[in-house]
């Protein structure tokens, strides 16, 4: 299903709740390959960066993304798609010393996704994962992701061992309510 959410109420969803054992936050994002003759369109995904530890996804080269990482300031990192890997690179495992150019910057390549692994938007084919921090340089309207009214992120939780479904939508709601 899909939960619209706003960034500052994950933050506070993720730091407020006792029913998660992770919480996680995605939107997908059009990225512009640039850097070589022309830019092109890449299906990208701004996450949280506990994103593939959460789903429980092992990158099939490199690592998901650190905590620090989707922090204001951090290095700008991507995790590419199996599919994006073998195309583009030629499926090369020396990858992870190269970058990639979104939008005129170079983002470290830091993990390949395993094979198969498009991500949680069934709509699209996400070749390109970077970790949410990285909205400012990368999303259409960066001031819009700040404000608590604006939800067009999906946030994705891990139940913790012995919690119900019922027992998570009450003390998500008792949260919401609190912010409302």
């Amino acid at each position: 299903g899909f939960w619209g959410c706003s960034y500052p109420n994950y933050r506070d969803y993720r730091d407020r709740n006792q029913v998660f054992s992770s919480l996680l936050l995605y939107t997908g994002v059009g990225l512009n390959l640039t850097g070589g003759a022309e830019p092109r369109l890449a299906m990208g995904q701004l996450v949280s960066a506990n994103y593939f530890s959460a789903l429980g996804v092992n990158p099939a080269l490199g690592r998901g993304f650190l905590a620090e990482e989707d922090t204001v300031g951090a290095s700008a990192v991507a995790v590419i798609g199996d599919r994006f890997w073998r195309r583009e690179y030629g499926g090369d495992p020396a990858v992870l010393s190269r970058t990639l150019s979104l939008n005129g910057r170079p983002y470290r390549i830091v993990g390949v996704a395993p094979e198969g692994f498009q991500g949680l938007n069934t709509l699209t084919a996400t070749e390109i994962w970077v970790p949410l921090s990285m909205y400012r340089e990368l999303y259409p309207a960066p001031s819009l992701v700040t404000q608590r009214r604006f939800l067009v992120f999906s946030a994705v939780g891990r139940l913790k061992p012995g919690v119900k479904l019922p027992q998570a939508q009450t003390a998500m709601q008792t949260i919401a309510q609190d912010l409302e």
